[in-house]
């Protein structure tokens, strides 16, 4: 009982998907990507999901595929359509603000009340599905505890290329979704502690944390959490906000930033703090087999998917998506 609809020319992914959805007649669907693998009884796990009325779309945690190649490890630990083992709502600027749609399940009613995808997209349409369902008051849930394998690329070559389109997507993203697809998002104290420790300023970096902790314990004054409990969330935002920085600088912001490191030394500094402490930690944490290679791929990894951002921003003619949201009352990194 298979039918298959082909389109005479590649119309891209959301309008493939667009038109699977416009021919099924049941209340549910499931989207599968053809280099991914999902069975009838994960299918039928995360329809059960669906019962709720609030939830509307569901995803499972994507994983590649195991093999003993250096490929099939590094994808295994930097998989950018895995986005890990903990249970979550699915919103914008939260721990898990997207879902891919490489596998998953859904209400026919809730997208088509949306116009399904969006087909102007050719990457990223999924991200913007996600948030379009959330600015309608639908909710989406990621459920890691099923686990989808999805066909890793190639070679190196097609890693990078993807890495790239991706970055690509950023710039339609944040033309659609404005704040949503900032590299960056926290108040102005954890920005300025994260900056002036990733710049190399850490005796000065002192005097912005006690500003930065006394801000996250206000913002959590009105919760029952104990004052043991408040500091120790305040820390851990002030820990994210420089993860999340030197992500923004890898990721977004690092050919401006390399560009003032020849006349400068901070942003230098800035710009090897943000590469090379986040590898060396990954290079402990998983133990590669290949740790040089593991180091060359991590650093041209982050980095061609913010030559991807620059490309995309310049492509469309808008750079909104490599501006940070900085607030005052903003208590968190997220």
């Amino acid at each position: 009982d298979v039918e298959i609809i082909h389109h005479e020319i590649n119309r891209g992914p959301g309008s493939a998907r667009n038109t699977g959805l416009s021919a099924v007649t049941t209340p549910f669907v499931a989207f599968i990507d053809v280099d991914a693998l999902a069975s009838s009884e994960q299918l039928l796990s995360l329809g059960s999901i669906l019962r709720r009325d609030d939830i509307a779309v569901v995803a499972p945690r994507i994983v590649s595929n195991e093999g003993k190649k250096f490929l099939d490890e590094y994808e295994r630990f930097h998989c950018p359509l895995d986005l890990g083992d903990t249970q979550s709502l699915v919103r914008p600027m939260s721990r898990v603000s997207y879902v891919p749609a490489t596998v998953l399940v859904a209400k026919c009613h809730a997208l088509r009340t949306l116009g399904g995808f969006n087909e102007h997209l050719r990457v990223g349409e999924d991200v913007d599905l996600v948030w379009r369902l959330f600015q309608q008051g639908f909710l989406c849930t990621y459920e890691p505890s099923v686990t989808c394998v999805h066909q890793r690329r190639n070679n190196i070559l097609d890693v990078l290329k993807q890495r790239f389109s991706y970055g690509t997507s950023a710039a339609q993203l944040s033309h659609i979704h404005p704040r949503n697809a900032a590299p960056f998002q926290a108040n102005i104290f954890l920005f300025a502690a994260a900056l002036l420790l990733l710049c190399g300023f850490i005796q000065y970096t002192v005097f912005i944390v006690f500003p930065a902790l006394v801000v996250g314990l206000w913002s959590l004054r009105h919760t029952k959490l104990t004052l043991n409990r408040k500091i120790r969330l305040s820390v851990k935002n002030i820990v994210s906000s420089i993860k999340l920085l030197a992500t923004a600088v890898r990721r977004a912001w690092w050919p401006p930033i390399l560009l003032l490191s020849i006349f400068s030394l901070r942003p230098g500094v800035l710009l090897t703090f943000s590469f090379l402490g986040p590898i060396m930690f990954q290079l402990i944490k998983y133990k590669s087999k290949n740790p040089l290679l593991y180091f060359v791929m991590r650093l041209i990894d982050d980095a061609t998917y913010g030559l991807g951002v620059w490309v995309g921003a310049i492509r469309y003619r808008s750079f909104r998506c490599l501006v940070p949201v900085i607030g005052v009352k903003r208590s968190s990194a997220t």
